[in-house]
């Protein structure tokens, strides 16, 4: 919860949104370049993890 939540101070802002069962769309906007390879490179990280953990999961399931 604490990566979605804007705060003021923010140079970035995120949109996630599910656009089928098995896709999630990341729109990421930034004030500038350095704003918006943090953000890529935290979501990007965040995708990887719940990929893993869904396959992980599958597999035990």
């Amino acid at each position: 919860m604490p990566e979605i939540v804007n705060d003021d101070q923010s140079r970035s802002n995120i949109r996630c949104t599910t656009k089928e069962v098995d896709s999630i769309s990341i729109e990421i906007c930034a004030s500038d370049i350095p704003a918006l390879r943090a953000s890529l490179n935290l979501w990007l990280r965040l995708a990887g993890v719940s990929e893993e953990m869904h396959d992980i999961v599958s597999r035990h399931t």
